[in-house]
């Protein structure tokens, strides 16, 4: 995914309809209209349609009903702050690559023996504990 792309994907979530948003039945007694709505505005934001939903769609499209139903749960769990805290976790984790890739290998080793050193810390602490037999979680 390019800078670009993820400005473009930034813009748009900073456009659309503040979130969060939550389809229809989440909240609605079950209710299958597929909408998707703002959780505190209360307003629509799309809808999920059909095939049988012919006078949208003239009769093409998504045919089963669960599957409708799976976009318009999808298109709820993508609303603006969940999009805005993706672009920038995605940001963050291409800053650390870069970051990382830029360290000569002496840098690099460094960081490993800190890591061993870390491990080894561990180690002695569930042993001490009486911890850290054969598949027993570590830290």
């Amino acid at each position: 995914m390019t800078p670009s792309t993820l400005d473009e994907i930034e813009a748009k979530a900073k456009a659309a309809t503040l979130g969060p948003w939550r389809a229809c039945g989440d909240e609605r007694g079950g209710c299958l209209c597929h909408m998707i709505w703002s959780k505190d505005a209360d307003v629509v934001i799309a809808v999920s349609l059909s095939s049988k939903d012919e006078a949208f769609t003239g009769g093409s499209g998504v045919q089963d009903e669960a599957m409708v139903r799976a976009n318009a749960l999808h298109m709820a769990m993508m609303d603006p702050p969940t999009t805005l805290a993706l672009v920038a976790r995605v940001r963050e984790l291409e800053e650390a690559m870069t970051e990382y890739a830029s360290m000569t290998s002496g840098e690099c080793w460094s960081d490993a023996g800190r890591l061993a050193r870390r491990v080894m810390g561990y180690e002695a602490a569930l042993a001490v504990s009486g911890g850290g037999g054969e598949g027993k979680e570590q830290p």
